[in-house]
């Protein structure tokens, strides 16, 4: 139990110092790109924390349903990654809903105690931008792939190439031997999905990182 107590504290002590990084490489950018405005690395720190926090442990929560073999657990870990990750993305759009959630997804009183005066403090500032951006829309999303950098291109496109050449080598080589049953169908979707979340989880602290 003190073992595992240790690994913890351990992977805490990792995923806050990975934060505090961050949090200061993208609050310099932003304080670069946006002279007129007030610096945000306290806000960043906390989307950092908690989403690499809550992203490992939702990451935890479906190999313990691909090792146990437990529907429930996988479902309820791919849930938990969308929402966190949706909640990320508008986040460090400083959108304010998503900035609320991660402050509540911290679990941290102190934390969210100093957010409540940090973020009403910058209330009016960030009503301000989104009515000069506009909402984040899935046409925006798709219209401005073009535009990104080619290690994201690659990524995406590793990943869709992932998502359709497993069914088809499980198709060709059945591996699973004749037809699958419903635990083999599970294992089938923990070998496509882990890895994809694992590997957005890590291409994302990568291209904040570097």
């Amino acid at each position: 139990m003190q073992n595992v107590s240790d690994k913890i504290l351990t992977a805490l002590i990792i995923i806050f110092i990975l934060s505090i990084l961050a949090a200061f490489r993208h609050g310099r950018a932003w304080e670069k790109k946006f002279t007129n405005k007030l610096g945000f690395k306290w806000g960043y720190f906390i989307l950092y924390n908690t989403t690499i926090s809550s992203a490992s442990l939702f990451c935890l929560v479906v190999w313990i349903g691909i090792i146990d073999l437990d529907p429930e657990a996988f479902i309820i870990g791919l849930l938990g990654l969308l929402i966190i990750g949706t909640v990320a993305v508008f986040g460090f759009l400083r959108r304010k809903w998503a900035l609320v959630a991660t402050t509540i997804f911290s679990l941290n009183p102190l934390w969210i105690l100093i957010n409540y005066f940090y973020l009403r403090n910058r209330w009016e500032e960030f009503e301000e931008e989104l009515e000069q951006d506009g909402r984040l829309t899935p046409q925006k999303f798709f219209k401005n792939l073009k535009n990104y950098r080619k290690d994201t291109k690659i990524f995406i496109l590793f990943s869709i190439g992932w998502v359709l050449c497993v069914p088809i080598y499980v198709l060709l080589f059945s591996p699973y031997g004749g037809s699958m049953n419903d635990n083999e169908i599970f294992h089938m979707m923990g070998v496509i999905s882990l890895p994809i979340g694992t590997g957005i989880g890590l291409f994302w602290i990568y291209r904040k990182l570097f």
